[in-house]
């Protein structure tokens, strides 16, 4: 009898199994919806089902949150707007809020609380019905060409400015400051579970991770790297910290409507800042500078941002 055959045969069925077994890389797609800066619209995204994208022209707005019942909330130039996921109509507007500064940036409680916040370091506080309850104004010297502001779990304000992240009190005094070497138009900081903070730095095109001392943790990207995928990093704006850790960045490009064939519009790194997806479509849309991951998202729950991360929460 030959006892090798059905050795090599018993050789085949392990090896098999041992194949089968190892996990297979899955393919990373996103759903997703961005501001496009430089042609003035919303656009929303799914990769998996491209028969559901759309467009929404007219929308000049540099930041947005989900408020719930298919409701978008939009910064505007003086105050901030509404609109609507399913009818894709505006549903609520409300103006002139802010007439000194242009505002930069917006965030809603569950309470119903809107907080607009303008490039002059000025967060007006409104009611749910519109009211202005309080007028936050930073001190100098830090109050001047701020971008995106994100609020801390202590009721702080964190605010990108120049090279520097800025932290505020609700009294308008600053508790932390820290200079972002290598930043430029610092445009974002989320404040993480672990005390540090993660930055985009505008004209600096990288992300990094910084300790209350300023020690920088990790850092992602900056100009002239992965120079053999295309990203072509311009100017790291708005981002998303990813429930995996993983961090999807808008890679804004320039002013003109074309601007988006120089590069990658969204670039998603991992926790080790290795690039694992990226996304870019000029017919679809410009330069990009706002972004909401919608992966295992419905647009009819309320989200906030905690700890960098999108969390669903209820709207009162």
């Amino acid at each position: 009898m030959n006892i090798m055959k059905p050795l090599l045969c018993l050789f085949c069925m392990l090896t098999m199994e041992i194949v089968l077994s190892e996990e297979v890389p899955s393919v990373i797609t996103h759903a997703f919806l961005a501001l496009d800066e430089s042609r003035k619209q919303l656009i929303y995204v799914d990769e998996q089902k491209p028969e559901n994208n759309w467009c929404a022209k007219n929308i000049k707005s540099r930041d947005m949150q989900l408020i719930g019942r298919n409701r978008l909330l939009l910064s505007t130039e003086g105050g901030y707007m509404i609109f609507n996921l399913v009818t894709k109509q505006i549903e609520k507007k409300v103006t002139n809020v802010v007439k000194a500064h242009r505002v930069e940036s917006i965030c809603m409680d569950e309470d119903g609380v809107v907080y607009v916040t303008s490039r002059g370091a000025v967060v007006t506080i409104l009611s749910p019905d519109d009211a202005i309850k309080t007028i936050i104004t930073m001190k100098p010297p830090f109050n001047k060409n701020l971008r995106l502001m994100r609020r801390t779990n202590a009721e702080t304000f964190l605010f990108g400015r120049g090279n520097t992240i800025v932290e505020m009190n609700t009294n308008g005094e600053l508790v932390w400051t820290q200079v972002i070497q290598g930043a430029r138009h610092l445009y974002k900081g989320a404040r993480l579970e672990n005390g540090n903070t993660l930055i985009s730095a505008g004209y600096g095109s990288f992300l990094a991770e910084v300790q209350t001392d300023g020690e920088v943790v990790r850092s992602f990207g900056g100009q002239g790297t992965h120079e053999e995928l295309g990203i072509n990093p311009h100017f790291y704006a708005d981002f998303n910290l990813l429930v995996n850790g993983h961090v999807v960045v808008c890679n804004w490009l320039g002013h003109d409507t074309t601007d988006s064939e120089k590069g990658k519009s969204l670039v998603e790194y991992d926790e080790d800042g290795k690039v694992v997806w990226t996304w870019t479509n000029p017919a679809l849309s410009g330069s990009l500078h706002a972004v909401i991951i919608m992966d295992n998202k419905e647009p009819d729950f309320f989200y906030r941002e905690v700890n960098g991360v999108l969390i669903e929460g209820e709207l009162k």
